[in-house]
């Protein structure tokens, strides 16, 4: 579908060749740790981003973390202090 879309949107793009195959983009946040939880400005955001390229790796525990702090149910609450989005506000004012 995205080649569809690209060769419809950009000439010549059917004959350039891929230089890459990605399966997502690699995302880091300011601390380079992991961003798990709301986000503290926007009611309803949810965070589980900046995994850096351990997406596969990291996905089963954040997606626990996250449903159990969107469930409020049982985790690890020094884990959620340490991944919450929040901790990254204090580094914007830096």
């Amino acid at each position: 579908r995205i080649a569809e879309g690209a060769r419809r949107c950009l000439a010549g793009f059917d004959e350039a060749p891929a230089a890459h195959f990605w399966a997502g983009l690699r995302t880091f946040a300011a601390d380079d740790g992991f961003a798990v939880g709301p986000d503290p400005e926007v009611p309803g955001l949810w965070w589980s981003a900046g995994l850096g390229g351990h997406g596969m790796s990291a996905s089963i525990g954040v997606g626990q973390l996250s449903a159990a702090r969107l469930l409020e149910t049982p985790h690890d609450a020094e884990i959620a202090r340490a991944l919450d989005p929040g901790r990254l506000a204090a580094l914007d004012r830096a």
